[in-house]
């Protein structure tokens, strides 16, 4: 079990913080997020510094695929509770296809309670603002976005943003998905922001 002695829980834990609302308020703009953190593998950095940032003893969260050690660490690290992905608030995994079936559990709330839902976090390979060879492009629109906004990302496969699609087909109801790359790199897709895929 690793405990990060060298990570801010206060002062980085609201820069970061605001760096993520900010990248919330303003879906497919691209934030690189960085902190002094020694991560286990099967986890991008980016991806373990928004656990630190949004976890907590009054939430839960569901490791796919599944690592003890990943999940001792996030646990020592921010007291939150390892649950299945039923019952989870945050998901994390990644844009792989078999991410699929973990995604078709998550919690998208009810009628009453649509905030009673489950974000999930993906690890992908690269995301950018500008187009790149064998890259997916997302057209992302909705609130916080002008007209429309393309990101760009490999490591994030058709089936995988398929079933989002699905998942947030009832607004208010749905997931609210961040991306994270192995630059460090953010991006924030709410549930309210729809977006059409396009093969490069």
């Amino acid at each position: 079990m690793i405990r990060e002695t060298t990570y801010d829980h206060v002062f980085e834990s609201q820069e970061i913080f605001r760096e993520i609302l900010n990248a919330m308020a303003n879906p497919g703009t691209i934030k690189l997020i960085e902190a002094s953190i020694t991560v286990p593998e099967n986890i991008h950095k980016s991806s373990a510094i928004i656990g630190f940032v949004l976890l907590n003893s009054d939430v839960s969260f569901c490791l796919s695929p599944y690592s003890k050690e990943l999940e001792a660490y996030l646990i020592s690290n921010t007291s939150s509770a390892s649950k299945p992905a039923q019952d989870a608030d945050f998901i994390f995994s990644n844009g792989h296809a078999d991410s699929v079936e973990v995604i078709k559990t998550a919690k998208i709330g009810h009628s009453e309670y649509p905030e009673d839902s489950a974000s999930l976090i993906l690890d992908v390979e690269k995301i950018s603002e500008k187009a790149f060879d064998n890259c997916t492009t997302l057209i992302l629109r909705g609130p916080g976005i002008k007209t429309k906004r393309e990101l760009h990302v490999t490591g994030l496969s058709q089936e995988v943003l398929e079933c989002i699609n699905e998942e947030n087909i009832e607004f208010p109801l749905g997931v609210d998905v961040y991306l994270s790359d192995k630059g460090q790199n953010i991006v924030c897709i709410p549930r309210s922001v729809k977006y059409q895929i396009k093969q490069q």
